[in-house]
């Protein structure tokens, strides 16, 4: 269950995936003309990013861009990754080298997100 008192704390520690991609989504030139949900949207995916080794993934193309984050990799089935309205709807990333744990901030998603395929090492 992801809590305030959570999310302060892990907000708190600089080195946490939280604190970077927090940060991350702070300095992004378009940040103040995104809809709070693309914020927390892309602030999830980010976390899930840096908490599971992002930058030793085998597949990194466009993640963190300034691309919107629906563009950020391509699922190989027939799904896509968000729906009409832009909203994530599918995660995969088998295969693609994860480490560590699934982030709690991936509820922040829940609403939206219909499949979830990780495999994380």
């Amino acid at each position: 269950v992801y809590s305030c008192e959570m999310a302060f704390r892990t907000l708190s520690n600089q080195g946490s995936p939280q604190f970077i991609a927090a940060k991350w989504l702070s300095e992004e030139s378009l940040y103040h003309f995104y809809p709070d949900w693309k914020k927390l949207q892309r602030y999830a995916i980010a976390t899930i990013y840096f908490s599971t080794g992002g930058d030793d993934w085998f597949k990194t193309s466009g993640w963190l861009s300034d691309q919107d984050e629906c563009e950020w990799y391509e699922t190989r089935d027939e799904d896509d990754v968000c729906s009409s309205d832009g909203r994530f709807q599918v995660l995969y990333n088998q295969g693609n080298n994860l480490k560590g744990q699934l982030p709690a901030e991936i509820a922040l998603l829940s609403d939206t997100l219909g499949k979830l395929r990780q495999t994380v090492v």
